[in-house]
């Protein structure tokens, strides 16, 4: 159409071969979702009439982790994703004190030997 799509190749430079990319941006063709799996650009296919149950099924999982935890973890994965190796290194290792210095570090690890779900707090 007589652009080129910019913003998204910055994101997608990171996750897939840079040739499948060039090539995706060159010739426009669309991708079936099961291309875009085998590519890692999204994590799962489901048919359209189990996509609510998917989602459910996923939320209902994430919402009994440490809120803190998800949040630092997260934040660590995509700021060392560009890091030499060395330097993620010891970013990483930084972050991990931070999360084991949370209430919740503590009382998944309480939970964990009193073999009982842990309560977040989400501090």
């Amino acid at each position: 159409v007589g652009i080129w799509p910019m913003m998204i190749q910055a994101i997608l430079s990171r996750s897939i071969p840079r040739k499948v990319l060039l090539e995706m941006e060159m010739l426009g063709d669309r991708w079936t979702a099961d291309q875009m799996q085998s590519l890692g650009i999204v994590n799962r296919v489901v048919p359209h009439d189990q996509l609510n149950s998917t989602v459910k099924d996923i939320t209902d999982r994430l919402v009994k982790k440490s809120p803190i935890a998800l949040r630092l973890g997260r934040d660590s994965f995509y700021k060392q994703q560009d890091m030499d190796f060395r330097a993620a290194l010891a970013y990483l290792h930084s972050q991990f004190t931070l999360v084991t210095l949370t209430e919740d570090s503590k009382e998944g690890i309480k939970a964990f030997f009193e073999k009982r779900e842990p309560e977040f707090k989400g501090k």
